[in-house]
């Protein structure tokens, strides 16, 4: 089963900011809340979801430009071709959503 990008985004996510025993992610609003009744640990969530938001963000502004063939020789437009697929597929099983220019 492939991951969606939000699941390849949350996986990566979790790996660098590990949440404390008392957030988890909720599926049906797609974010984190807290379990702890206890009100000192109530903003936990509040402050993993906007680690969450701003990562997303992140991740969300990225462009990638590959290069153009400008005014190279006919011949090598095959290759730079067969190449800048490549490219785009390896960006792209990254599944993390990003922009390919």
């Amino acid at each position: 089963m492939t991951e969606t990008v939000e699941q390849t985004r949350r996986s990566l996510f979790e790996a660098k900011f590990i949440a404390p025993y008392y957030v988890r992610w909720n599926t049906d609003k797609l974010g984190y809340y807290t379990i702890h009744r206890d009100s000192s640990r109530k903003h936990g969530a509040e402050r993993y979801n906007a680690n969450w938001e701003g990562f997303n963000a992140a991740l969300d502004s990225v462009e990638i430009e590959l290069p153009r063939i400008g005014d190279q020789p006919v011949e090598d437009h095959y290759c730079w071709s067969a190449c800048e697929d490549k490219c785009r597929s390896s960006i792209q099983s990254l599944n993390l959503g990003l922009r390919i220019k």
